[in-house]
């Protein structure tokens, strides 16, 4: 930023923010290209580099080594021993915090990514479709009717028990009331 304000004078903030943001999307890029061409010419050998898995893989990797290094700096502290040594110490610091920032930035924007992409997904058809099994909706189906049969018989037998029981109140009734009984 100091380069770019000696050499640009007339910078505005927004333009200052721009041109920070394009940096740094340029030196990731950068680090992650030389780590991507250092995996595939060390590893050249054993493993295709043209194959889109392990593009991805060699993208990963390259991302994580960023964040280790970057952790491993941040870990360097304000005051150092040796007195030409806390320049540089601050310098790498700073560098370490800021891009902590941007390794949080990126991690952000990928679970951001990964939960729109979830999101978009019809989880309902997909649980349906994987849990539903043929065979157990078979035995739902023979279970369902031997409940309707059994459901039938009951409704039937209750039904025929209680008509018996009125018919023989009512003739009962009818025979001491003195009148004729007639069965049915």
């Amino acid at each position: 930023l100091n380069f770019a304000s000696r050499a640009m004078p007339r910078l505005t903030v927004v333009n200052r923010h721009c041109l920070v943001l394009a940096y740094g999307l340029v030196v990731k890029l950068a680090l992650v290209v030389f780590h991507h061409l250092l995996c595939s010419q060390l590893f050249a050998d054993s493993i295709d580099s043209t194959n889109f898995a392990n593009r991805v893989v060699f993208f990963c990797s390259g991302f994580f080594a960023v964040c280790i290094l970057v952790g491993a700096a941040s870990i360097v502290g304000d005051a150092t021993r040796l007195r030409g040594a806390r320049p540089v110490a601050l310098a790498v610091r700073h560098f370490a915090d800021s891009m902590l920032r941007e390794v949080d930035i990126v991690q952000g924007l990928l679970l951001h990514a990964i939960l729109f992409t979830i999101s978009l997904l019809p989880i309902s058809y997909l649980h349906g479709k994987i849990l539903f099994n043929g065979a157990y909706a078979a035995v739902l189906g023979v279970e369902m009717r031997r409940r309707r049969v059994i459901a039938s018989i009951n409704a039937a037998s209750a039904s025929k028990t209680a008509r018996r029981r009125y018919l023989r109140f009512r003739n009962f009734a009818r025979g001491v009331l003195g009148l004729r009984a007639v069965t049915v």
